[in-house]
């Protein structure tokens, strides 16, 4: 951590973002880091949001504001529909603070978090024109009792980790560190007796409103809120311990919000998001999948497919896109579970042009690229690949192609896993190559996966130690085949590279006992070079 006097400063349009911006200031402050990570991560964030007066004036900028944004290691920038909308002639006070900030010794230090208005709005400040790949964290969902929702809670929380962990600057070796201190909190949360009666009453007071709406309507849905709302009074009614729900009782729970919700989409003249309704469906689906019904189980997921395509071809948005993958992603994961891979195969190929199609929609978007590389990569890895290797590598060249774009897509920092994706990709490739006798197109492969892995671990600031292997262990690969092919110079030299990182990683902190086993394999490999040894199992992931 650096000096400066802030960690943060808050970027927000009174008219509309305030609340989200006091809002964010509040989780940030009152963030702290789990014991496991306490000597390592500061123990308080120091946030500036500017409340102190209501009309901007040059004099007041010059002198308070511009300080605290130069004296702030990140800006936050909370997008809404305000922030972009300015009447002629007047001061767009948001806009010259991202300017000012850009222009500061951290001007790349920029997170954006939507506040308000379609996900894929415009940004403030002409941030898309300077930063075209920045991520956007979506918080639209956020108020004061977000956490008794269950449908919101996951999803929250994993945006706010996104918040939090570019500023405290946590290692993403140290990452699920982080997400299990964030899981607990939320579990704990959800498991006061009061956040649960404030729940029921918010369930009732939104049916009501819904089915006000319509007089002829309205009798059936209070009846229906009413019946509901009882079941979850009594479920939580029945335990005396008000913190002590067992993971039945949150499942009986989130299934009767799921039959709310269902009841509401009927009676409501707009679709909804999309998201709440795919956990329902999934939740269904594995409930099932349970009881051993698979079919049943298959039915829900691929309605869930279905439903996410129809809403998506209503609301054109890139939010409502990533649902749909989602929901291929939970089909696939469930042929996968069961074993069957001609299903899986099937549903991986047939899914493959609508995701290209995503991608073309939403060319900004880093989650296309990647859910299409990482889909191409298991696509390629099944059994009935193994005997069509030309097939093969064209997947995981395509795959790694589309790694690479999907990197480019990504604000710097969150590069690392891109890039560590192409470069273990290209190296899975170059395997593939070798076995078929094809050493040319498997060095050209390690040459770039190397490259790529280099590539991951200059963009990642822990140095992760996955990555720094795998380049080693590519080299190692690179030797033999040299090797034998009688190529002894460029052998030698792969061979000098490789142990020069060895050495580079016996100083990384927090190396695995496994990643250790491996390292013992992929140094014998690196020291035999007889042209009789063929790669294997010293390269296994």
């Amino acid at each position: 951590m650096s000096d400066l006097v802030y960690d943060a400063f808050i970027s927000y349009r009174r008219s509309d973002g305030g609340r989200t911006a006091r809002w964010i200031r509040r989780q940030l402050e009152a963030f702290r880091p789990p014991p496991a990570l306490r000597d390592q991560l500061p123990q308080r964030l120091r946030v500036y949001l500017d409340v102190a007066y209501e009309r901007g004036t040059i004099d007041f900028f010059e002198h308070t504001i511009r300080p605290a944004l130069l004296a702030s290691r990140f800006l936050i920038i909370v997008a809404t529909p305000d922030a972009v909308l300015r009447a002629s002639g007047q001061q767009d006070w948001m806009a010259r603070e991202i300017d000012e900030f850009s222009r500061g010794p951290n001007g790349d230090n920029l997170l954006v978090v939507r506040g308000a208005g379609p996900f894929d709005a415009a940004l403030p400040g002409n941030i898309l024109t300077r930063f075209p790949h920045i991520e956007v964290i979506d918080l639209r969902d956020v108020g004061r009792f977000w956490f008794l929702n269950p449908l919101r809670v996951s999803r929250i929380s994993g945006e706010m980790l996104k918040l939090v962990a570019p500023i405290i600057d946590v290692p993403s070796r140290d990452m699920p560190v982080l997400r299990r201190e964030q899981e607990r909190i939320q579990q704990g949360r959800m498991g006061a007796a009061t956040g649960a009666a404030l729940a029921v009453f918010v369930t009732i007071s939104t049916l009501t409103v819904y089915a006000l709406v319509s007089r002829g309507r309205a009798t059936t849905a209070l009846e229906s809120s009413l019946a509901v709302a009882g079941s979850i009074v009594l479920k939580l009614g029945g335990s005396r311990d008000p913190t002590a729900f067992s993971e039945a009782s949150l499942k009986n729970l989130v299934n009767d919000v799921c039959d709310l919700f269902d009841g509401l989409r009927g009676k409501a003249s707009t679709d909804g998001r999309t998201r709440p309704l795919l956990i329902c469906y999934i939740r269904r689906a594995n409930d099932h999948e349970a009881l051993n019904e698979p079919d049943l189980a298959r039915e829900l997921l691929q309605k869930a497919i279905a439903e996410a395509v129809s809403i998506h071809a209503r609301s054109r948005t890139a939010d409502d896109g990533r649902s749909v993958v989602m929901a291929l992603n939970e089909l696939a994961d469930f042929h996968g579970r069961r074993g069957d891979m001609k299903s899986l195969a099937k549903s991986l190929n047939e899914s493959e042009p609508m995701i290209s199609a995503l991608q073309e929609d939403y060319p900004d978007q880093s989650f296309f690229p990647e859910a299409r590389a990482r889909r191409l990569r298991a696509l390629a890895g099944l059994d009935e690949m193994r005997d069509r290797p030309s097939e093969q590598l064209s997947l995981l060249d395509k795959a790694a192609a589309l790694a690479d774009e999907a990197a480019q897509k990504q604000f710097e920092k969150k590069q690392a896993p891109m890039f560590a994706l192409k470069g273990e990709l290209l190296i899975s490739a170059a395997e593939i190559a070798s076995r078929v006798a094809n050493v040319d197109a498997a060095l050209v492969r390690l040459k770039s996966g190397v490259s790529a892995l280099d590539a991951a671990i200059q963009a990642d600031k822990a140095r992760s130690s996955k990555a720094a292997i795998d380049a080693v262990a590519a080299l190692a690969m690179a030797t033999m085949l040299e090797s034998n092919r009688g190529n002894t110079e460029a052998a030698a030299k792969a061979q000098a590279d490789g142990r020069q990182r060895l050495k580079a990683i016996g100083v990384l902190q927090g190396i695995s006992q496994s990643e250790r086993a491996r390292l013992q394999r992929i140094r014998a490999a690196l020291d035999e070079s007889r042209p009789e040894k063929i790669p294997g199992k010293a390269f296994d992931q």
